[in-house]
């Protein structure tokens, strides 16, 4: 009867451990997203064509658009647009 129960417990360990090992996998796949800032610290403009260049972006990055609301907006629009 002992043995069965240390047989059962090394699965249970086991079970725990994998668990364990995925969990933290997919922390550190989210602990990796980056912000990027368009433009860097020149900011958002329309002379930024190049700045992606270099830059290797992953799902979950955040890229922040900072503009000057007075000379430019956020709008939605159709692909003729």
């Amino acid at each position: 009867m002992a043995r069965h129960e240390g047989s059962s417990r090394a699965i249970s360990m086991s079970t725990v451990a994998v668990a364990i090992a995925l969990l933290l996998l997919l922390g550190f796949e989210h602990g990796d997203a980056a912000t990027f800032v368009v433009g860097d610290s020149n900011g958002w403009n329309l002379g930024v064509e190049g700045w992606p260049n270099g830059k290797v972006f992953r799902a979950g990055d955040i890229l922040r658009f900072n503009y000057n609301p007075i000379v430019h907006n956020v709008v939605t629009v159709d692909e003729s647009g």
